[in-house]
């Protein structure tokens, strides 16, 4: 039934609608790095698992937990965007929303020569494969230097240029990393002060 497959698409979003806030919180206390691998690895999991789903109900409940998941792929860009020099960020942000798009119409062309033949199950485990190959390759991926400066790991976050310069095959800047430790966050209410309220009500 058509109200099925409706349903079937809609709990992935608000799974990431729930999640996306609770993910954010999680890479601002523990690391971009750490909270885009637990997303990667819970969005993993469960993809495969709803490739086994007995009924339809499970799969309505794996697929949540799936956009759950998902909720905590925006990290990715949080985490690239602060290793971008300020000249190319949103031209490198771009490119990343026009692979997402990318993405999807892959994962169509995908469903278009697996369902017929294979059916679905076989579809959803083979859209898990990205998520396999990225959740080895993220173990290599630094953590963000300017997240460890503002959490006080001045240390760490010039061992993360360092590296970052090696590999590029050229030298370090002169000079030491200033920046103070952030105390405030922010938080959902900021959104909502006078200085954000019209910017706020004009996207409601």
């Amino acid at each position: 039934q058509s109200y099925l497959w409706l349903c079937l698409m809609q709990v992935v979003f608000i799974g990431m609608m729930i999640s996306s806030s609770l993910w954010g919180n999680i890479s601002d206390k523990y690391g971009r790095k750490t909270g885009l691998k637990m997303s990667v690895m819970w969005t993993m999991y469960y993809g495969i698992l709803s490739a086994f789903a007995p009924v339809y109900g499970w799969i309505i409940f794996l697929r949540a937990l799936v956009g759950f998941g998902i909720g905590g792929a925006p990290q990715s860009v949080t985490l690239y965007a602060e290793f971008l020099p300020m000249k190319s960020r949103a031209t490198c942000i771009l490119l990343i929303e026009i692979f997402w798009a990318l993405g999807t119409v892959f994962e169509v062309l995908l469903a278009i020569m697996v369902m017929p033949t294979l059916g679905w199950r076989w579809l959803l485990g083979f859209s898990t494969v990205p998520l396999a190959i990225f959740a080895v390759l993220c173990f290599w991926l630094p953590e963000s230097a300017r997240y460890d400066v503002l959490t006080g790991n001045q240390d760490k976050a010039l061992a993360t240029l360092k590296r970052i310069a090696v590999e590029n095959g050229v030298p370090m800047p002169l000079g030491k990393l200033i920046a103070a430790r952030q105390e405030d966050r922010g938080k959902i209410q900021d959104l909502f002060s006078p200085q954000f309220r019209w910017t706020v009500g004009r996207y409601r």
